[in-house]
């Protein structure tokens, strides 16, 4: 019977440092949109700066959803990544496994 020795989830701070792409995209092409004054078709200027910050700042809540499920599990047999919340994909390593590894090099 395995024990859970250590059960972590990852750093917070990992999932707005990997929408910083996303997050600054948005803010240079809202603003473009904003001194320039050339509008999405049909569109206002100020909604359509609108939808650009919109597709930024939901990229960093797709990213803090995926961080939500996501866990580090060591027990006494083996270590385990735990994600997703639907369906739970679950990758695991026998102790014994990363021993024969480690005393290979």
């Amino acid at each position: 019977m395995s024990r859970v020795a250590l059960a972590i989830k990852p750093s917070i701070w990992r999932r707005p440092f990997d929408s910083i792409p996303w997050l600054m995209m948005a803010a240079v092409r809202s603003a473009t949109l904003a001194v320039v004054g050339k509008p999405i078709p049909r569109l206002s200027v100020s909604l359509s700066v609108q939808i650009v910050l919109f597709f930024g700042v939901a990229r960093l809540g797709l990213a803090i959803i995926r961080w939500v499920p996501t866990w580090y599990v060591l027990t006494n047999r083996r270590v385990m990544c735990i994600h997703d919340v639907r369906a739970p994909k679950v990758h695991s390593l026998a102790h014994a496994t990363i021993k024969s590894r480690v005393s290979e090099y």
